[in-house]
C-alpha cells in the first residue's frame, strides 16, 4: 500500500491527532522565532484531513483516497500540512512509486485549495503520465517546468529547500539523505517568510510515501493504552476560533491513539460562561458513553459575570464539577486553568456599551482570574475539589512575566495561537498521562 506517511512529529510529547497537527499558527501573527524544543520538532509533517477525501492507512503511517465512490480514481485529492517552511528549511519526501502522480507544493498562504498548479509559490510535478520523473514549477512557469524533469526511482529522497533570498530550490538525494544534489531553484521569489506544504494525488496510491521537514527522522510512539472517550467543556480557548485554530477535539491525540479507539468531543462553545456550558452539559444525552472530561473555563465568566464575586465564580465552577461528577458516575475529572489574559480585561474598555466602564473593571477581572486559577490549582480558600487531575503548567508556560501570553503564541491578548494551544494541550495530556488515559 502506498500513501505518504504523516502524522508524526520527533518527539513523544507533539500533540498531534488523526487529522492533523496539533496546532496551527495565527498567521497574521506568527513570529520568525520557532517554539520551544519539543513543541514544533523536525520530522514527520502534520497534515490536515479535513475537507478532503483522504484516510489514513498502515497503522497512521499513510493517507490515502477513501476508496469507493463514482469520483473515487479521477479528481484531486488535497491536504495541506500544518507545519511551516521556513527560510532555511527543507521539505522532504520519499519517493514509494515513482511513476504514479502527485504534487508536492509549498504556497504563501494557507489552506489554498485549488486545481491551478500555477496558484502556488513552487510545485513538484511526480510520475506525470506515467513516467519515473520529477519537475519544478513555479508561479511564474506558466505550467512549464523550470529546468529539466530528472528520473526519479523508489527509496529516492527529494526536497524544497527554501533559501534565504525567496527561491526555492528542488533537490534530489539516493542515498538517505547524505548527500543532496540541486535539481533546479524556482524563478518565483516567495514574499512570505513561512510556506505552507501540501499535496495533491491523483490516485489512491500516490507515489509519494515519508513526508518530513528537515530530517527524516520518526519517533515511534507507545502503544496505546486501552481507548478513552473524553469531552471538553470550555470557551473559545479550546473550541474553533479561525480556520486555522482547531477545536481541542481535533486536537489532543496522537495518531496511533486515535487508529486505537480513542475518542474525543468538544462541548466547548467560544463565549460561553461556566454556567452557559452546564446548560451545554445537560443537555448532552451521551455522558455515559464518556470515561472523562476536561473543563477549562472562567474566562467569560469574568467578564459577562463580572457583577458576581471571585467566591461566586468559584462556587458555579465547583457545581460545575460536581454535577459532572453525579451525572456520570464513574467518570474521570480534569480540570485546567486559564491562559493568561490580564491585558485583554483592559482592552475590553474600548468596547463600547461593553461590560466593562473602569479601570477598576478590569482590575478585579485579573483578581477574579488569579483567584480562580488559584482554585483550580487546588490552592487558596476556596479549592476545587472532587477532581481527579489538575493541568496548570501551561498558564506558566504561556505566561510573559506580565500576565500575558508570550506574543509569538497568542492570537490576541486572550487566545493563544496554534502554538500556545499546543502548550496548553500539552498540559493536560501530561495529566491523562498520570491518570493513565494515555501512554507517553
Amino acid at each position: 500500500m502506498s500513501g505518504f506517511t504523516i502524522n508524526r512529529q520527533g518527539k513523544k510529547n507533539a500533540h498531534i491527532n488523526g487529522q492533523g497537527r496539533a496546532a496551527t499558527i495565527n498567521h497574521g501573527q506568527s513570529s520568525p522565532e520557532p517554539p520551544p524544543s519539543g513543541y514544533d520538532v523536525d520530522g514527520y509533517l502534520q497534515f490536515s484531513l479535513i475537507g478532503t477525501d483522504m484516510e489514513l492507512i498502515s497503522s497512521g503511517a499513510g493517507i490515502q483516497q477513501v476508496l469507493g465512490g463514482a469520483n473515487a480514481f479521477n479528481k484531486y485529492r488535497f491536504a495541506w500540512a500544518f507545519n511551516e517552511i521556513r527560510k532555511g528549511d527543507k521539505l522532504i519526501w520519499k519517493i514509494n512509486f515513482p511513476n504514479y502522480s502527485a504534487i508536492v507544493y509549498l504556497n504563501e498562504t494557507p489552506y489554498g485549495w485549488s486545481n491551478s498548479v500555477d496558484q502556488y509559490a513552487v510545485n513538484a510535478q511526480i510520475g506525470l503520465s506515467g513516467q519515473s520523473r520529477i519537475g519544478l514549477r513555479d508561479k511564474e512557469s506558466n505550467n512549464v517546468t523550470v529546468g529539466a524533469y530528472t528520473a526519479i526511482a523508489t527509496g529516492d529522497l527529494c526536497a524544497f529547500l527554501y533559501n534565504e533570498d525567496g527561491t526555492v530550490t528542488l533537490q534530489r538525494s539516493t542515498d538517505n539523505g547524505a548527500n543532496w544534489t540541486n535539481i533546479s531553484t524556482s524563478n518565483y521569489v516567495c514574499t512570505s517568510d513561512i510556506l505552507y506544504p501540501g499535496i495533491k494525488t491523483f490516485k489512491p496510491e500516490s507515489g509519494v510515501t515519508e513526508i518530513y521537514r528537515n530530517t527524516p527522522t520518526w519517533y515511534d510512539y507507545p502503544t496505546p493504552l486501552t481507548p478513552q472517550k473524553g469531552a471538553v467543556l470550555g470557551d473559545s480557548t479550546t473550541s474553533e476560533v479561525s480556520t486555522y485554530i482547531l477545536n481541542m477535539d481535533t486536537q489532543l491525540y496522537t495518531v496511533p491513539e486515535r487508529l486505537a479507539g480513542y475518542e474525543f468531543i468538544t462541548l466547548a462553545d467560544g463565549g460561553d460562561t461556566i454556567q452557559q456550558q452546564k446548560t451545554v452539559w445537560t443537555a448532552y444525552a451521551d455522558k455515559a458513553t464518556l470515561d472523562y472530561v476536561v473543563i477549562q473555563l472562567g474566562l467569560n465568566t469574568i467578564y459577562y459575570d463580572h457583577h458576581l464575586t471571585a467566591v461566586q465564580m468559584i462556587a458555579e465552577l465547583q457545581d460545575l464539577v460536581d454535577t459532572v461528577k453525579d451525572d456520570a458516575p464513574g467518570i474521570t475529572v480534569i480540570i485546567s486553568t486559564m491562559n493568561p489574559a490580564k491585558q485583554w480585561w483592559y482592552d475590553l474598555l474600548d468596547y463600547v456599551g461593553g461590560e466593562f466602564s473602569t479601570i477598576a473593571d478590569a482590575d478585579k477581572a485579573q483578581a477574579d482570574w488569579e483567584a480562580i486559577n488559584a482554585a483550580v490549582r487546588g490552592e487558596g480558600a476556596n479549592p476545587i475539589t472532587n477532581v481527579d487531575g489538575r493541568a496548570f503548567q501551561h498558564t506558566y508556560d504561556l505566561d510573559d512575566g506580565s500576565g500575558n501570553i508570550i506574543a509569538k503564541y497568542r492570537n490576541d491578548y486572550i487566545h493563544p495561537n496554534g502554538w500556545g494551544r499546543e502548550i496548553n494541550y500539552r498540559s493536560v495530556r501530561q495529566v491523562m498521562a498520570d491518570l493513565n488515559i494515555i501512554a507517553l
